[in-house]
């Protein structure tokens, strides 16, 4: 939240009922959310009341960039996905300059993969919460990968386990420029949006897909209610690629500065 607060950001927060508020701070939970540019993770947390059995499960390029906020993160794999949908072969390209991480083939992230679910769906077991996004794509209308399903599916069913929603809006490519003093009041709010606590016990029973596509079909309805009209920038006032991939240490630091200040 510090980090929030000295950007000058407006954060708008909706929905953070007692209920909510006491799952996300007590209970075994999944949060899910919308992630359509990289500031969403700040903003979030920034809505969240700190909790420190929090994991997030978030891309491997990221690890290692602050080492003290590597145990609070759980790596996924899914390089392969980007570069077979061709997707922002720059941003990665100048990424890997700045922050070098290994390849890995297909089968090696598939197995990574599975690993990393395994560990998640241990931690929700234990009653702590994990925050994931089931589709980290500016294409929010892409389907949602099933990693969520796989994470609910191996959680032991006896215990109560609680879904809760997350909206995100108002984030954008220029959203770097929060780093800077005040450069925050020129740009839009950030509205995050909490849903009730879901309690998915009756669908744990259904396989990893079925689970995703429930969830996902949840969301989209839920978020179509809680949403507002998307405001598409023209394409020529989007920050370039190289701008946003040079301040990415920066931002994942100031992030991490202090856990206990989410």
């Amino acid at each position: 939240m510090n980090t929030v607060i000295r950007s000058g950001t407006n954060l708008i927060v909706k929905g953070k009922s007692s209920k909510v508020e006491h799952v996300l701070k007590n209970e075994a939970v999944v949060l899910v959310a919308n992630h359509p540019h990289e500031v969403d993770i700040i903003a979030l947390f920034a809505a969240l009341s700190p909790r420190e059995d929090t994991s997030l499960i978030i891309s491997f390029r990221f690890m290692n960039l602050v080492p003290h906020a590597d145990p609070y993160l759980i790596p996924v794999y899914t390089e392969h996905h980007a570069i077979k949908a061709g997707e922002e072969k720059l941003k990665r390209k100048f990424f890997r300059k700045l922050h070098n991480v290994p390849t890995f083939s297909p089968e090696e992230e598939h197995k990574k993969n599975i690993e990393s679910i395994k560990f998640a769906s241990e931690k929700v077991e234990r009653g702590e919460m994990v925050v994931i996004f089931p589709n980290p794509s500016k294409d929010q209308r892409r389907s949602w990968y099933s990693g969520v399903g796989h994470m609910l599916h191996g959680v032991n069913r006896r215990k109560k386990v609680y879904v809760v929603k997350a909206y995100i809006e108002g984030t954008s490519n220029f959203d770097y420029l929060r780093l800077f003093p005040h450069a925050a009041k020129l740009l839009t709010p950030i509205k995050v949006t909490f849903s009730q606590p879901q309690n998915v016990e009756t669908i744990l029973k259904n396989d990893p897909k079925e689970i995703t596509r429930i969830l996902e079909d949840d969301y989209r309805k839920w978020e179509e209610k809680v949403s507002s009209k998307p405001r598409e920038l023209p394409e020529l006032l989007k920050a370039p690629v190289l701008l946003r991939t040079k301040f990415a240490p920066l931002f994942v630091e100031r992030f991490f500065e202090r856990k206990t200040n989410w």
